[in-house]
């Protein structure tokens, strides 16, 4: 009886550090995937055919994992994914012209291109909106006037001009090399030796004597 309770206690201290240190979704999910292997083997008749299938899916959801916790690779399941939803949408479209009639093909081909033409008129007016606003000095959401004083825009609360001051932004930085030096000699104070020595150099050039034997040679 002590050595069941101890087991216990072992196991269920190791599931609770389990489960707040290292709990992955794929560990979860390959258990799952047994657990409905093993219930089709024993419901169906040919139920062993499962296995390859399962073990084939848990290496995948634990490569998934792997990827997506080290950054590094594609996760396989969102590429199987992909394909899977271009086959879809490929059988669809077979499915549909195959089965629909060809005048109504071409009035929905029709209709997708009338909406794909509107589509892009409204941004072609978007941008020209933009441009125009951009011209008058206004901001480009709301249309306020904007005289550059202000970061953003006290009506709409947002950059009059992002494009802008993108630019600006960049030719900051490149331009932060140059006045680097300038801003390191402000900011570094000179110490006081050289301050005296400086200063002491100064009187003495500025001294009578001194001008008066420059005036004599």
């Amino acid at each position: 009886m002590q050595f069941l309770r101890r087991w216990k206690i072992i196991a269920r201290r190791l599931a609770r550090q389990y489960s707040w240190a290292d709990l992955r979704w794929s560990h979860i999910t390959i258990l799952c995937l047994i657990v409905a292997g093993a219930l089709i083997n024993l419901a169906l008749p040919n139920g062993w055919t499962v296995w390859p299938f399962v073990a084939v899916f848990s290496m995948l959801t634990w490569l998934n994992e792997a990827a997506e916790r080290n950054g590094q690779g594609i996760p396989p399941i969102q590429v199987y994914a992909l394909v899977v939803m271009v086959l879809g949408f490929w059988f669809i479209g077979v499915f549909i012209m195959t089965r629909v009639n060809v005048f109504i093909q071409l009035l929905g081909i029709f209709g997708i291109a009338c909406y794909t033409y509107h589509g892009y008129m409204k941004y072609k007016a978007h941008l020209q909106l933009i441009a125009d606003r951009r011209h008058q000095g206004l901001c480009v959401h709301c249309g306020f006037p904007n005289d550059g004083s202000f970061t953003y825009c006290v009506n709409c609360g947002h950059e009059p001009d992002p494009e802008l001051a993108s630019q600006q932004r960049m030719t900051a930085i490149a331009q932060y090399g140059k006045t680097s030096d300038r801003a390191r000699q402000v900011l570094t104070t000179e110490s006081y030796a050289n301050n005296a020595s400086r200063k002491e150099k100064a009187l003495l050039a500025n001294s009578p004597r001194r001008r008066g034997r420059a005036g004599k040679r």
